[in-house]
This record gives structure tokens, C-alpha cells and sequence, in this order.
């Protein structure tokens, strides 16, 4: 019995050599699969075959290093790309030997994104309303901060989950407010922020809104009182000028001096100019200036220790003659003063009107001076 074993040992020995021995085809892996998040990862594992073995991957963001192999037992490094896309993705890696395959499977979380589509609101101070739209491809939630009770999310029907619309109240005060609106993901991932910044309500106020100024060059001074910024104009009027350039401090109540000239008017006739302003809200007001007209005025040079007034038609009530010695009185036809010595003597005449100089009568003249008259 012993004998017949041994030469059935002998036959299967013989029947091996004459076929090689070959191994069974087979490939193994250490894992098959792989779970990661959108960042970039790389992780390791073995390949068993009998064979020499080769690979495929059927994504370009899923490397192997090596990608090949000998029989036996090869560790092989993975590499998987970040995930910049805003879906989940899935790979297949083939491990292939003589016929024979195994595969390793990748999936990668999609790249979580929160974007507003506007990140900063700048608003007049009157009541509004904002729509902040939003990309998501997660759970969201947002948040106002609990002293920011003018700005309030107002839901309604017709709109879609990606957009919230927020009630912005009136801004009653004189000063710029400010706050933001925090949106963030519901597993606390992401976050990202809405600026709003309002405008303050605009106070203007002018010390004055009229003048009224005498004939000769006259300079005043204008206060206003203002929490913004503010133009105004004098280039419609020559002459009329303001050549200060205040430096404005928007949301601050500050008192602002204008310094205006305003040249003589030579003419005998009022003249006035209303000089347009226009605050930060685009508000406009008005400052109207009037100037006198130039009265009529006669100078004349006279000679001699009695001297008789020229005539002058028309005058008005108001004329007045200055001797040129002190004295100045009411000025009336046929008027007659004596002087300490004989001269020669300055005499104005000064009326707010007046129509003509009666040159027959004059006495005593040695010069008249028209100019102003």
C-alpha cells in the first residue's frame, strides 16, 4: 500500500513539470474605497497579485504612484486632486492582472460654497429695501445683530430659497450707521457677511437766507450748519464771489463759514443775485442777496469865502451836501456857506437820485467831477 502512494506522489509530480506549475490569476487590494472631503488627500495601500499587474483610473484627479507593478506584494501611493467643483465626485481605479481585475473606488465630498452675489449695500438715509442673493450648495442660515433693530428679513412667497429680502428702516438721525448681516452654513463651515451702511437724515441750515447790502464793496459772512457735504454756485454773477473751499467731514455736524465779496456797485440801479445751494441729498436752497444802487454823487471844487451850492434837479429826499469843512447838511436849492478863507473848497453832493446839474448857475466853480454821477 506504502509503494502505490508513492508512485501516485511520483505521477502528480510528474503531471506538474509538464504543465509549469502555473499559479491561479489573482489580484488583491489592500482597501477598496476611499471617502474624502473636498481638500486634497493621498493615502497608501497594497496590490497582491500573482502576475504583474498594470492600472487604469478613469479620472484624471485620481494618480497612482507607481501605476504598475511585478508579482507579489507592491505598495502604491494615492493621490487625490482637491475637489474646486461645487458637486460630489466618484472615481473607479481598475487594477488588472493577466485577465483578472480589482477595483478601488474614490468618492470626494463636493467644495462647499456660500457666495452673496453683493457684499456691500451703501444707502440713502430714507426707508428701503435690500435683496441679497445668495449661491449656496449648502444649509444656510443668517443672522442680524441684535442692535441693529432698523434692518429686519422681511419672507416672502414669490421668492426663491437663494434669495432674502431685508427691510432697511428710515435713518432719522445725523449720523452714518453701520452693521452686517452674517450668513453662515448649518454645519458651521462656512460664513460669510452682507455689509450695510445708511446714510444720515441731512440737516442744512443757513444763518441767513436773504441780505440786503450797501452800494460800496461789502464782505460778509455766511454759517451753515450741516452734517454732509454741500455745493453752491456764484458763476451766473460777477460780482459776487466766495473763494473758500471747505474740507467736508460727511456724518459730522460741523459749521461751515463761507466768506463773500461783493464788489461796489457802481450803477444807480439795485441789483441782486439768488445763489443756488445743494446738500448731500440733493436738497436745494437759496440765498438771495440784494445790493443798493449807487447814489448820485458831485464833487466840485469851488474858490472864494461864500460859495453857493451848484443845483441839482430832482434829488432825492435824503441828499445831502458835504461842505468839505466839516459841516454836511441837508442839501436844498439855492443853498450858500462861508468858509474861514478862500479856498479852494471840496463839495460833494449826495443823492439816492437825481436828474441833471443846472450849469448856468453855477458861481465859484472852478472843477465838477461826474463820474459818479
Amino acid at each position: 500500500m506504502k509503494n502505490r502512494f508513492i508512485v501516485l506522489a511520483l505521477a502528480a509530480n510528474l503531471l506538474c513539470l509538464a504543465s509549469s506549475c502555473a499559479p491561479e490569476p489573482m489580484v488583491s487590494l489592500s482597501k477598496s474605497s476611499f471617502t474624502g472631503s473636498s481638500d486634497a488627500a493621498e493615502f497608501s495601500l497594497d496590490v497582491t497579485t500573482t502576475y504583474d499587474w498594470v492600472s487604469s483610473s478613469s479620472a484624471g484627479w485620481v494618480r497612482l504612484s507607481p501605476a504598475s507593478g511585478p508579482k507579489g506584494i507592491t505598495p502604491v501611493t494615492v493621490k487625490v486632486d482637491a475637489n474646486n467643483t461645487f458637486d460630489d465626485r466618484n472615481a473607479t481605479v481598475t487594477f488588472s492582472s493577466e485577465g483578472v481585475t480589482s477595483v478601488l473606488t474614490v468618492s470626494q465630498s463636493q467644495k462647499n460654497s456660500l457666495v452673496v452675489s453683493k457684499s456691500n449695500y451703501h444707502l440713502s438715509f430714507e426707508s428701503d429695501t435690500i435683496d441679497v442673493q445668495l449661491m449656496a450648495n449648502v444649509d444656510y442660515s443668517y443672522s442680524v445683530p441684535d442692535t441693529a433693530t432698523w434692518v429686519r428679513a422681511i419672507s416672502t412667497k414669490g421668492l426663491k430659497e437663494s434669495h432674502v429680502l431685508f427691510q432697511i428702516d428710515e435713518n432719522t438721525g445725523f449720523s452714518i450707521r453701520e452693521t452686517a448681516i452674517t450668513f453662515t452654513d448649518k454645519s458651521k463651515g462656512l460664513s460669510t457677511a452682507v455689509k450695510i451702511q445708511q446714510d444720515p437724515m441731512i440737516h442744512f441750515e443757513m444763518s441767513v437766507d436773504s441780505l440786503v447790502l450797501a452800494y460800496d464793496e461789502t464782505a460778509f459772512v455766511l454759517n451753515v450748519t450741516t452734517n454732509g457735504a454741500f455745493q453752491w454756485n456764484t458763476s451766473g454773477c460777477t460780482w459776487l464771489d466766495c473763494s473758500d473751499e471747505p474740507s467736508f467731514t460727511p456724518g459730522e455736524m460741523k459749521e461751515y463759514a463761507l466768506h463773500f465779496t461783493a464788489e461796489s456797485n457802481l450803477l444807480h440801479e439795485p441789483r441782486e443775485y439768488t445763489i443756488p445751494f445743494v446738500d448731500a441729498n440733493k436738497v436745494k436752497y437759496k440765498l438771495y442777496v440784494r445790493q443798493e444802487a449807487a447814489p448820485y454823487i458831485l464833487v466840485t471844487v469851488a474858490s472864494g469865502r461864500t460859495v453857493t451850492a451848484p443845483v441839482v434837479k430832482e434829488t432825492s429826499d435824503d441828499a445831502v451836501i458835504d461842505w468839505g469843512d466839516g459841516l454836511r447838511e441837508a442839501y436844498a436849492l439855492g443853498l450858500t456857506h462861508t468858509y474861514a478863507d478862500e479856498g479852494p473848497h471840496t463839495i460833494t453832493i449826495t443823492s439816492a437820485q437825481a436828474s441833471r446839474v443846472n450849469l448856468g448857475s453855477l458861481r465859484g466853480i472852478d472843477r465838477m467831477d461826474f463820474r459818479l454821477f
